[in-house]
């Protein structure tokens, strides 16, 4: 991320998100083994602060729940423009990840199906402003949903 000056009063924030690979998802699956009965399949949700009490959603592909290595790689490529109010307001929020399960059922037709939530993990944009360059890359540790 990378904060630049694009007008007198406005600031622009870049900001890139990948989401690589899940690691130990059986752990989380066998804490509510009796919500993943049929198949299904997993997928990334992160949610992303938008100011005033407003977030912005993505969701990465779905990914069968049986396969042996849960990768996506995916990036999102983020241009934001704002006050420096705006950009300052950031410190305090954080990016919400969440894994989440889908059947496979016929019930996500035209993506209507529900899903539901395995992990969630927060990462506060105040670690990555403060690092160098204002990258950074680490894995998330995710908690498990809990009944």
């Amino acid at each position: 991320m990378a904060p630049t000056s694009s007008y007198d009063h406005e600031q622009q924030l870049s900001c890139e998100i990948t989401i690589h690979q899940a690691k130990n998802v059986e752990e989380f699956m066998t804490i509510n083994k009796s919500s993943y009965k049929s198949k299904g399949d997993l997928f990334m949700r992160y949610y992303l602060s938008a100011g005033n009490n407003k977030r912005i959603q993505l969701d990465t592909k779905e990914i069968p729940s049986t396969s042996d290595h849960l990768l996506w790689n995916e990036s999102v490529s983020l241009d934001c423009f704002g006050t420096q109010d705006s950009i300052n307001s950031l410190q305090t929020s954080s990016v919400v990840f969440e894994l989440r399960w889908r059947s496979s059922k016929g019930s996500t037709i035209l993506g209507l199906g529900g899903s539901k939530l395995v992990g969630r993990a927060e990462h506060p944009w105040q670690s990555v402003m403060d690092a160098s360059g204002m990258k950074i890359e680490k894995w998330v540790v995710m908690n498990p949903k809990e009944r």
